[in-house]
């Protein structure tokens, strides 16, 4: 007995220090591995044609779509590699070669980097799958959190199966829809509508080259990853259109029921007006249906803005007797007969659905976006409306029966029935002035005002293709938006560089706070702009300006106009470059994706104090001229040295 422990304590005492430098030899090895790989955050800042070695652990598998996820502990990246080839599965961590072949846009997210030459191996490393972090339907996250596990919380409004076998889910929280899509369903899910789920899954949202959001979309995995949280409640309640604009949470995103008639019908929707106005109404299944029908529609409400529309609406048919509006439980007050009395209320009391009813001339419309503005003897106010009406124009004489809403910066007028009467003249243009802009008082108003138009651009919104342009004038900059039917971009640029006189709607930019911090013009027609001094018809045939000279006084400067300079290119990025000449040097903001380092360009643009030490030259055009050899040496050189030591080349 003596002697077998005496044998078990030697043989401990040698494998011990085996042991412990084993479990050493495993660590660092571990660590090797780990230590040698890039992380997705590096991989945004790499230069192009990088070798990239990435370890992650792979949280989607996207087998319809060719791609799949994964993530680290600074991000996550889509791979586009085939997955079932690859031979990957959730939960799963892998490692990545590859060659990055794109530079990264903070505008798509991850989704922006290219990789080619992919190669996907096991790895003994381990990285744990991440915690997913809150989020809500709100402030969903942004294309550079892209692919980053999340939970939150959403009311289901319809539920379906593709062809591939996964769940579709349309899911929201009072506001616009999101696009779960579940991988390996557990059901069909027919019997989650209308609850509150909580869901762990993968946020993607995709926006356009120019930043407009398309739409969001969450990506789950399995059926484990979604929870009921709240049923279904048994019986909707019952709103009216006024109710259902002063609840701040209508019906908390599920969904409500709301009684009037068929003001207009389409196959797919309805307008559907009460006493207090009218919504739009979006159908669960197309229907042939005639105006004047009593109905009780069954929806879920949906905020876009300061308009509420209904969605995944059933219908059945009333008598008029039961359509009598039985939802409200205050006395109701007097409606609003002019545009000074809504304007002048408090924002807490414009909150209410105020009624109103008013007559007045529409000085400006936008049917893409279904807003106008309306004008009285008394005021200017925006209007916000739902369903479709061809016949709204500017120099129409209206009826607003509608209610008032809070607004972003005013209150306003939502919701409204209109009654047309004719035609009537439009009011006299104010003039804008530095006071009256600045005081906010000309928000609304139809006013007049001369400045120089700088390029014409289209519109940034995926659903707002109008024109829109930035306007130099006394009181500083102003961002002008046209209508829909305002002359497209070719036919409306011989404008730029003009110095004009324009007609049109003011308004206010206003930050979350409902403070002013910009202001804006509305221009309906191109007949709403004279010109006062036409632009140069050929401004890269202008004399060159010395760049160490931008800004200085000069007897022949155009104040506020567009100037050209010339000079070899000395860097480049995305949407600005750097220009020097024999004089100095100065950034030049605009489209650069034609230009290189070393070319020789003419810029021209327009001269501006944004820069803190220089000038910076802004909505900037490039011709090219040429290339400068030494340039081109210096900057391979530099290029060689980033690629070298793995650090951004700017």
């Amino acid at each position: 007995m003596a002697r077998s422990g005496v044998a078990g304590t030697r043989i401990a005492a040698i494998l011990a220090p085996v042991l412990g430098a084993g479990i050493i030899c495993i660590a660092l090895w571990q660590w090797s591995v780990l230590s040698r790989h890039n992380t997705i955050q590096e991989l945004q800042d790499l230069p192009v044609n990088s070798a990239v070695h990435l370890i992650g652990v792979v949280t989607y598998v996207d087998e319809p779509g060719g791609r799949f996820w994964i993530q680290d502990e600074t991000g996550a990246i889509p791979i586009s590699a085939n997955p079932v080839q690859a031979d990957v599965r959730a939960g799963q961590t892998i490692s990545i070669d590859a060659t990055k072949t794109t530079f990264y846009d903070r505008r798509k997210g991850p989704i922006s980097v290219g990789l080619q030459e992919i190669r996907v191996h096991p790895t003994a490393a381990h990285v744990r799958m991440p915690q997913p972090f809150p989020v809500t339907l709100a402030n969903f996250p942004t294309s550079e959190k892209n692919g980053i596990r999340v939970q939150m919380t959403a009311v289901v409004e319809d539920a379906s199966l593709d062809g591939q076998g996964r769940a579709h889910l349309s899911i929201a929280d009072g506001g616009p829809e999101v696009e779960l899509i579940v991988a390996k369903p557990s059901s069909d899910y027919s019997s989650l509508i209308n609850s509150r789920i909580r869901i762990v899954g993968l946020p993607e949202q995709e926006r356009t080259p120019q930043g407009a959001l398309v739409r969001n979309r969450i990506w789950a995995w399995s059926g484990q990853d979604l929870q009921i949280e709240e049923p279904a409640p048994q019986q909707s309640p019952l709103f009216s259109i006024r109710t259902l604009y002063s609840e701040s949470h209508v019906g908390h995103g599920h969904r409500i029921r709301i009684r009037g008639r068929i003001a207009a019908a389409t196959p797919d929707s309805i307008l559907l007006e009460d006493r207090w106005g009218a919504t739009e109404c979006y159908l669960s299944v197309s229907h042939a249906l005639k105006t004047g029908l009593p109905v009780e529609v069954a929806a879920f409400p949906s905020r876009n803005g300061l308009r509420i529309d209904l969605f995944h609406a059933h219908l059945i048919a009333l008598s008029l007797e039961q359509i009598d509006d039985s939802s409200e439980s205050s006395p109701i007050p007097q409606p609003l007969t002019n545009v000074h009395a809504v304007r002048d209320l408090r924002t807490s009391r414009a909150a209410e659905a105020l009624p109103v009813d008013i007559t007045g001339v529409v000085t400006y419309v936008d049917s893409q976006w279904r807003q106008f503005f309306f004008q009285d003897g008394t005021g200017g106010i925006y209007v916000k409306y739902s369903g479709d009406h061809p016949e709204l124009a500017v120099g129409r004489r209206v009826t607003l029966t509608g209610i008032t809403g809070a607004g972003d910066f005013a209150p306003v007028i939502v919701a409204p029935k209109i009654r047309f009467d004719g035609v009537a003249p439009l009011p006299d243009a104010v003039a804008v002035t530095q006071s009256r802009a600045a005081a906010g008082s000309l928000d609304s108003q139809y006013v007049s005002i001369e400045g120089v138009v700088h390029p014409m651009r289209v519109g940034e919104e995926s659903n707002h293709t109008a024109l829109t342009f930035d306007l130099l004038t006394a009181v500083g900059m102003i961002h002008v938006y046209t209508s829909p039917v305002f002359p497209d971009i070719d036919h409306a640029r011989s404008l730029e560089d003009a110095t004009v006189r324009i007609r049109g709607i003011f308004g206010t930019v206003f930050n979350s706070r409902r403070q002013l911090i910009g202001y804006q013009l509305l221009v309906e027609t191109r007949s709403d702009i004279d010109v006062l001094e036409p632009a140069v018809p050929h401004p890269f045939g202008l004399e060159a300006t010395p760049i160490g000279s931008l800004l200085h006084y000069s007897p022949n400067a155009r104040s506020g106009h567009r100037v050209k300079v010339e000079g070899t290119v000395t860097l480049v990025a995305p949407d600005y470059l750097y220009l020097q000449d024999a004089t100095d040097g100065v950034e030049v903001r605009g489209d650069t994706r034609s230009i290189q380092v070393g070319e020789v360009v003419d810029a021209i643009g327009y001269p501006t104090l944004v820069g803190r030490y220089s000038p910076v030259m802004t909505d900037a055009t490039f011709r090219s001229a040429g290339r400068d050899g030494s340039i081109v040496r210096r900057w391979s050189r530099w290029s060689r040295c980033c690629r070298a030591t793995k650090t951004p080349c700017w």
